[in-house]
């Protein structure tokens, strides 16, 4: 058995290695690129270095391989990737990015009959930044052990298919946040159609929504600002009080959508109603979406105040704005949508 250190992204130090080994008398059997570097950060907090730290190692290395061993007769061509370029991945843009070139060279090799496979991975257990594995637990995705997690690529490397994706999903977690990013088609094979159960209101939400019938317009509109305020502070991982813009889009604000869908939950068990997927999308901000909740639980004409939500033709276009920055080319164009049916109903256009 031969162990060399080498930098895999230097074609040289890697031919250098292929060599050394074909003198040995020892025969290549095939490869498995596992190497990774990664800094979890949001994609707008990303320092100059960390595109070279994320592709280096990962996507360069996998080149220099590939193109080193396309003569060698290979058992395997192994390439680990992430579900992250599938599915995504809060705070790895450029780790999705890298994994998502692992997954283009192990098509083309497939494409020319060499043997290729890149497995996007889900959650190993006990693998990277404590905070971003918990972030990533939290958006359905559960810690695969080792064992299992070798086993299941032993499968796929008996398949025909050169990207497969192998990690252990609660899609019950995942299945709703893909929905609203349009991408429920992923997975509508794997998630059987359910009615979505809303908690019954129990005594103390009845006599909460009993009182809030009672307050006058204006009392009941800031009693609503605060229970979908403080909601949203819930789903954000903040303190009770802690300050937060009403009128920002909540996307803006840093909402993702598994984020949109645990808020919906929350507003749902608060108030008994049964809330649409796109909930967040058609209204972007507290403001709106408090608005909206009276409407619903009112059913008043004059629910949504001329600076609250949708139906305002002033305020559209501020709002509009302020909530896309950050949202996804599906999530915009729902938005823009909602808005503009919310003009049509305003003047009345049919």
């Amino acid at each position: 058995m031969l162990a060399e250190a080498c930098d895999v992204s230097d074609e040289s130090q890697v031919r250098r290695l292929l060599t050394q080994l074909d003198e040995s008398g020892l025969r290549l059997g095939g490869v498995v690129h596992a190497a990774a570097g990664v800094r979890f950060s949001p994609i707008v907090e990303a320092l100059p270095q960390d595109p070279d730290i994320a592709l280096r190692a990962k996507v360069e290395g996998a080149r220099v391989l590939d193109r080193c061993t396309r003569e060698a007769q290979l058992d395997f061509f192994v390439l680990f990737g992430s579900a992250a370029s599938t599915i995504g991945l809060r705070n790895g843009a450029l780790y999705a990015a890298a994994s998502a070139c692992l997954g283009a060279i192990a098509l083309e090799r497939h494409v020319l009959g060499l043997p290729a496979l890149c497995v996007e991975w889900g959650l190993w257990g006990h693998s990277g930044e404590n905070a971003q594995q918990q972030l990533i637990e939290g958006s359905g995705f559960a810690p695969m052990r080792a064992d299992r997690a070798l086993a299941s690529m032993g499968a796929a490397m008996n398949s025909s298919r050169a990207v497969q994706l192998v990690a252990d999903i609660d899609w019950n977690v995942l299945g709703p946040a893909l929905e609203i990013r349009g991408r429920a088609a992923l997975v509508e094979d794997l998630v059987a159609p359910r009615a979505v159960a809303v908690k019954r209101v129990d005594v103390q939400q009845k006599a909460w929504l009993d009182g809030l019938a009672d307050l006058s317009q204006q009392e009941r509109r800031i009693r609503l600002l605060n229970f979908v305020g403080q909601a949203t502070r819930m789903v954000f991982g903040m303190a009770p009080g802690d300050p937060l813009d009403e009128t920002r889009g909540l996307f803006q604000l840093g909402m993702d959508s598994l984020m949109s869908v645990k808020l919906k939950r929350r507003l749902e068990e608060g108030t008994g109603l049964r809330l649409p997927g796109t909930l967040t999308l058609t209204y972007p901000t507290i403001v709106a979406l408090a608005a909206y909740l009276e409407e619903k639980l009112f059913a008043s004409t004059d629910a949504l105040p001329a600076s609250a939500g949708p139906s305002s033709v002033e305020n559209l276009n501020p709002v509009l704005s302020d909530s896309v920055t950050g949202m996804s080319d599906t999530e915009t164009s729902a938005a823009i949508a909602a808005e503009l049916a919310a003009i049509q109903q305003k003047l009345g256009v049919r």
